[in-house]
């Protein structure tokens, strides 16, 4: 899919550069000599999710069929309850890898709560009929 897209690698390139200043601001705000992992997991976390996000994005690009009637502000309101609840999964994996590489059993906590957006994601999400083209 990369090999035949280019502009699919630079919005993924792209959204990689993205997360560059999120690093720096946490090494220099929260980065007191620990681990280094505490550092990276996250960063690593949340790169691997923007990636697979993008990618999963493009590869499920729907094309209507002739006489397909639904509108386009369900599609729009669909795809924005599909973009926050990407980024918030990506953000509380995020929290509870830094949280399991700094030892804390807090983790817990930040995985419960992305297991829930993950869950009520799907269930309001459209029935599998839906999605057919």
């Amino acid at each position: 899919m990369l090999l035949r897209d280019p502009w699919l690698v630079s919005q993924s390139l792209m959204q990689l550069l993205y997360l560059l200043p999120p690093v720096f601001l946490l090494y220099q705000g929260f980065y007191h000599g620990g681990h280094i992992s505490s550092l990276l997991v996250p960063v690593l976390v949340m790169s691997g999710g923007q990636l697979a996000g993008g990618l999963g994005d493009a590869d499920s690009v729907l094309v209507p069929r002739p006489g397909q009637t639904q509108p386009f502000s369900r599609r729009q309101t669909s795809s924005r309850i599909a973009t926050i609840a990407e980024a918030l999964s990506s953000i509380t994996w995020a929290g509870a890898a830094a949280l399991v590489a700094a030892g804390s059993h807090l983790a817990v906590v930040p995985c419960v709560m992305a297991v829930l957006i993950l869950a009520g994601t799907w269930m309001i999400s459209p029935p599998a009929e839906a999605h057919a083209v």
